[in-house]
């Protein structure tokens, strides 16, 4: 076994091998993976084998999250670590999400003669041992030999062949046990698969956010997230990683993969308003109002004077159909930044759907008369105008 790995535990179920590791990730990372896995859209088709019910809910991880969390690559490099095979492939990566009441059955995820390999992370931040949930490797003819308790943050690498079971939480766990599963081909030859030439391995971790944030600031957005990802395919983590690809997913369109990048910077800096405004952003375009109301609830707490903020939330209030909290959100954006005229437009908007033209009309005019193409303000007088 590599000399790196002195802290791993060697098992044997049988004739194959598993081995664990609890000491590869440190609490950050733990805490980073698990918002992430939290971001990811579940359904409940994952059967343990076939003609079984589902067993319970999972998500497959996108490959730019792949890419981006280094976590799922220090998977692969530990299972070649820790078997000496040097050049595993890329098979299938996934979670399972299991709640009390659901059902696993035993299984292997390669035949009986393959030498394949299964990784799983334990990826719950907290686990208590009353809450269970172990997972039990076998013997071929079922006899448990191992249970693994699902400890946060620790690795079990062994032979797909080998028969084993997902375990289940107890009643009174409250929680998801949610369990990373990398599944790897034994292969003779490794190949980098993104078809990128690397730049990053020779710089600084300094250096990286130096280049990077110089790229954004030079609004070089497909560069900023090309040095990004191979920096963090390289295992380096920051903020401004996870940012510089957001935004040109944001670009692109790609909302739902923004947020997974907004969410694992906010993991790194969690009382970032800027962030949690741009978490509340993709929301709001995602059609998640209620949680875009929380994000921009949280950023104004951190930076109460943000006009922008206040007016951001009144867009999500507004769309959440609160249309008070939404006027007031508005109002208070206009009172911070007299000259923030689609925050006044939205009040004058609002006024005129509830009926009210005295506010209505006053603040269309201060509108108009930042902006006299204003369509929003315009729209508001239009429904007294047109009545009359």
């Amino acid at each position: 076994m590599d000399s790196s790995l002195q802290s791993v535990a060697r098992k044997l179920v049988g004739t194959r091998e598993a081995f664990l590791c609890d000491s590869l990730f440190d609490e950050a990372t733990i805490a980073r993976v698990a918002v992430l896995l939290k971001t990811l859209q579940y359904r409940r088709v994952e059967r343990s084998r076939p003609g079984t019910d589902p067993s319970g809910a999972s998500a497959d991880i996108p490959e730019h999250l792949a890419r981006s969390e280094p976590l799922f690559a220090q998977m692969k490099v530990f299972a070649e670590r820790a078997f000496a095979l040097p050049a595993l492939r890329h098979h299938r990566l996934y979670v399972n999400s299991t709640v009390y009441g659901d059902m696993y059955y035993p299984h292997r995820d390669f035949a009986e003669n393959d030498q394949h390999i299964t990784v799983l992370y334990y990826a719950n931040p907290e686990w208590s041992v009353d809450w269970g949930g172990e997972t039990i490797l076998s013997s071929d003819d079922g006899d448990a030999q191992l249970a693994v308790t699902p400890r946060p943050g620790r690795l079990l690498a062994f032979r797909g062949a080998i028969l084993h079971r997902g375990g289940v939480p107890t009643r009174i766990c409250f929680e998801e046990r949610l369990t990373v599963a990398y599944k790897l081909l034994v292969s003779d030859g490794a190949a980098r698969e993104d078809g990128e030439t690397k730049v990053g391995t020779s710089r600084s971790p300094t250096e990286a956010v130096q280049t990077i944030a110089a790229a954004l600031t030079a609004e070089d957005c497909a560069l900023a997230a090309r040095l990004a990802r191979e920096c963090l395919s390289d295992g380096l983590v920051h903020p401004v990683f996870f940012n510089a690809c957001a935004l040109e997913a944001e670009r692109a369109g790609r909302d739902e993969e923004a947020l997974a990048y907004h969410m694992q910077a906010r993991a790194l800096t969690p009382r970032d308003a800027q962030l949690l405004n741009a978490i509340g952003l993709c929301l709001t375009r995602l059609s998640r109002y209620q949680e875009a109301v929380y994000a921009f609830e949280e950023a104004l707490r951190l930076a109460p004077a943000n006009a922008h903020m206040h007016h951001n939330l009144g867009l999500a209030q507004g769309m959440a159909g609160r249309w008070d909290l939404a006027e007031r959100a508005h109002a208070r954006a206009a009172q911070l930044d007299p000259r923030l005229v689609e925050a006044i437009a939205t009040v004058a908007s609002i006024a005129a759907r509830r009926g009210d033209e005295k506010v209505a009309r006053n603040h269309a005019a201060r509108a108009l008369k930042l902006d006299p193409s204003n369509t929003t303000a315009r729209a508001a007088l239009a429904r007294f105008d047109s009545r009359g």
